[in-house]
Protein backbone atom coordinates (compact mmCIF):
# COMPACT_ATOMS: atom_id res chain seq x y z
CA UNK A 1 0.00 0.00 0.00
CA UNK A 2 1.48 3.61 -1.04
CA UNK A 3 -0.05 4.73 2.47
CA UNK A 4 2.71 4.80 5.57
CA UNK A 5 1.81 4.38 8.77
CA UNK A 6 1.63 7.84 9.63
CA UNK A 7 -0.72 8.75 6.81
CA UNK A 8 -3.10 5.52 8.63
CA UNK A 9 -3.32 7.41 11.25
CA UNK A 10 -4.11 11.00 9.98
CA UNK A 11 -6.65 9.01 8.43
CA UNK A 12 -7.99 7.43 11.16
CA UNK A 13 -7.67 10.35 13.36
CA UNK A 14 -9.68 12.43 10.11
CA UNK A 15 -12.42 10.37 10.34
CA UNK A 16 -12.84 9.96 14.25
CA UNK A 17 -13.13 14.24 13.53
CA UNK A 18 -15.80 13.75 11.33
CA UNK A 19 -17.62 11.47 13.70
CA UNK A 20 -17.58 13.93 16.64
CA UNK A 21 -18.69 16.52 14.72
CA UNK A 22 -21.99 14.61 13.01
CA UNK A 23 -22.91 13.66 16.65
CA UNK A 24 -22.38 17.75 17.58
CA UNK A 25 -24.52 18.13 14.95
CA UNK A 26 -26.96 15.22 16.00
CA UNK A 27 -27.05 16.80 19.18
CA UNK A 28 -27.55 20.55 18.63
CA UNK A 29 -30.51 19.69 16.24
CA UNK A 30 -32.27 17.32 18.54
CA UNK A 31 -32.28 20.05 21.42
Amino acid sequence: MALGSGGLLDTLRNRTTITQDINDIKEENSN
